[in-house]
């Protein structure tokens, strides 16, 4: 059941990011700091979400690093959050939410 409601999710996902990615540019303003409001309340715990904090975690990458990463995109952190390596907690984390997060991580490199 999981598993289906997560590719369903998937699809609404690309299906909105499409829809959001014409949107204002305040809008993706709002988006990325909502973005970073969700990483501080879900991610923070094990991942470094901004400079200069270090990662709880030793090898719990920073969201730069995840976000530099060759082929980062939206696809990419859902299928991350779909399968989640063990020590990673199940978050009930919406469509938006997963856009505001891509948001967010896009911010990060698109300063540099």
């Amino acid at each position: 059941m999981r598993t289906s409601s997560i590719l369903a999710g998937l699809f609404l996902t690309a299906v909105t990011l499409g829809a959001v990615s014409a949107g204002t540019p305040a809008s993706a303003q709002d988006r990325a700091a909502r973005g970073k409001a969700l990483a501080e309340t879900w991610c923070v715990r094990c991942h470094a979400i901004g400079e200069p904090q270090p990662s709880a975690l030793s090898d719990a990458p920073s969201f730069e690093a995840l976000a530099s990463q060759p082929g980062f995109g939206s696809k990419h952190l859902a299928n991350v959050l779909v399968a989640p390596h063990p020590v990673m907690p199940e978050f009930p984390l919406t469509n938006d939410d997963l856009a505001a997060l891509e948001a967010y991580m896009q911010s990060l490199t698109a300063a540099k």
